[in-house]
């Protein structure tokens, strides 16, 4: 009697992570220049944070709208990184800084 054997991928193949970043990257890009397009209604939806309101402000005295568009800033940034398969350099620069910070 034969058996048959069961392949099981521990990580999607290349073909299938290459397919989500082309497709969820730009959407992941547009949502953070969504989020820094409508940061006064996410702010009128959500409230103000204190202690955004207390570090972030600046000349403008917008901290939490300025929280908004950092997040929304650093959410496009990370998409655009993995659209392009860059995502995995700055996990590799903080473990090159983690090194030389940490004794053995």
């Amino acid at each position: 009697m034969k058996r048959s054997v069961v392949r099981v991928h521990a990580h999607p193949p290349l073909k299938a992570k290459r397919a989500m970043q082309f497709i969820f990257g730009p959407i992941i890009v547009v949502g953070g220049f969504l989020i820094m397009k409508y940061s006064v209604a996410i702010t009128n939806s959500f409230g103000q944070v204190d202690w955004a309101e207390k570090y972030l402000r600046g000349g403008i005295g917008a901290g939490t709208y300025t929280m908004w568009r950092l997040i929304g800033l650093l959410t496009a940034i990370l998409g655009g990184f993995w659209f392009f398969g860059l995502l995995g350099l700055i996990g590799e620069f903080v473990v090159w800084i983690a090194s030389g910070t940490i004794k053995r």
